[in-house]
């Protein structure tokens, strides 16, 4: 374990240490190293909790592999085989549980190969471990600290599972029949297992978040970055853990992290989300449109959803026919465009020890709330006392429902509170400064 920093700790070095991190555990931590066996997590194999009394499955002919891509796929199978993930089923071994192998396109045109495992899921038991909201995680980071994040390798395939089960993740390809000496990814309990035993090792370390593979770790200077960064790369090699070289951000300011770009002060979608919101194509049919509502909704901490959204509310009720004509072409663009200005500026990190506002608002057809933070100098805690003083931290709204939209003017400002106090609890339950 590096002693000391290797270079003084400067900006114009970030990437000197960086590189020197990755040097130093690379026969190690950051060994992705293909022709040699996976180390495995420290910790008990998975069990594959199956119902007993349940009718095994078993195909016996596989899905055909595109031609083009019969190569890459054995290759891959190959390299499984070596890194410890698969084996070939030995001969005489009688079928029980038979799954498929089914090879789909990447968005790179790459082939992904998976197994369907959906017919032994049925029967399966999760063991649940619960793992917070990649929102929450993401809200978790302090204002003004340097971050540094890791991404395991072959994370869910360095939990063993005992040589007893591996039947049950038998799969059938062109080359024969294969099965798991890992944690299968597809398979319903391999995500609670891999992630408490994950979190179990690593539960001691403080000023961190983690989502499954990703973690990212927070400190005040690049020092502290440095010897946290080593702290976790020791811990990881010592119990199995493998990370990622090629997503190592070692000490940034700005990093993405869990679909989320988090700055020194404020937390955005990052720019994939954008991309997808402004080069969404123009929907063709109801499925079209339940998808942009989709895409919009997990943007929706960020800008005020309800409003933006209510011409195209229609197009979704029961019975409603399809119809996309250029006026609605035009709202659906302009949308777009609102949408991103509104959420490319992000919303502020909370702060626990800044003077809190949550304001509401009702109309006939829809509610919505706005977190804010006092940021300013200003003397007393009054909202909006200057112009740039209090800062949206969150954001919420939803259409009414048809009961809701023919409440008194009253009735529904009660409602919006109710509402927003439910949704905005994680932030502004026990709040001691809350207006």
């Amino acid at each position: 374990m590096p002693r000391n920093l290797p270079y003084p700790a400067t900006e114009d070095n970030l990437e000197k240490i960086k590189q020197f991190l990755m040097d130093y555990y690379k026969s190690s931590t950051f060994n992705t190293c293909d022709h040699q066996p996976l180390p495995l997590m420290d910790g008990p194999p998975m069990r594959l909790m199956v119902d007993p009394e349940a009718e095994p499955v078993a195909h016996h002919t596989p899905v055909p592999v595109p031609i083009h891509w019969k190569e890459e796929v054995k290759a891959g199978l190959d390299q499984d085989v070596r890194l410890g993930v698969l084996e070939p089923v030995p001969v005489g071994e009688p079928v029980t549980w038979c799954h498929r192998m089914v090879v789909c396109a990447k968005k790179n045109g790459k082939p992904r190969r998976t197994v369907d495992f959906q017919p032994l899921n049925v029967h399966a038991t999760r063991e649940t471990h619960h793992t917070p909201s990649p929102f929450h995680q993401a809200r978790s980071v302090p204002n003004g600290k340097r971050k540094t994040v890791f991404d395991a390798w072959n994370g869910y395939h360095s939990v063993p599972i005992p040589e007893e089960d591996r039947h049950l993740t038998t799969f059938i390809t062109p080359w024969g029949r294969y099965r798991y000496k890992t944690a299968p990814q597809g398979y319903i309990a391999s995500g609670d297992a891999y992630t408490r035993r994950y979190d179990e090792i690593v539960a001691d370390i403080p000023n961190k978040t983690k989502c499954v593979d990703d973690v990212l770790l927070w400190a005040d200077s690049i020092e502290e970055s440095f010897f946290q960064a080593v702290q976790w790369l020791d811990i990881c090699g010592c119990h199995g853990i493998t990370l990622n070289p090629e997503k190592f951000i070692f000490g940034q300011d700005i990093v993405e992290f869990a679909g989320f770009e988090i700055t020194s002060n404020t937390v955005r979608p990052c720019m994939k989300y954008l991309k997808a919101i402004l080069d969404f194509p123009t929907p063709r049919n109801i499925t079209d449109v339940r998808s942009w509502f989709g895409l919009v909704n997990q943007v929706s901490y960020a800008f005020s959803m309800a409003d933006k959204m209510l011409p195209f509310r229609q197009l979704l009720k029961p019975g409603t026919p399809f119809f996309w004509d250029e006026h609605i072409n035009k709202l659906f663009e302009e949308s777009k465009a609102a949408i991103i200005s509104e959420i490319e500026e992000g919303v502020r990190i909370f702060d626990k020890s800044k003077p809190t506002c949550l304001a509401t608002d009702w109309s006939k057809t829809g509610i919505g709330f706005w977190l804010f933070q006092k940021h300013c100098s200003c003397k007393g805690s009054e909202p909006f006392c200057c112009n740039t003083g209090w800062r949206i931290t969150l954001v919420g709204s939803r259409f009414t429902h048809p009961a809701e939209s023919r409440y008194a003017p009253v009735e529904g400002e009660a409602l919006a509170v109710v509402d927003a106090l439910d949704k905005a609890r994680y932030f502004v339950l026990d709040a001691t400064i809350l207006l």
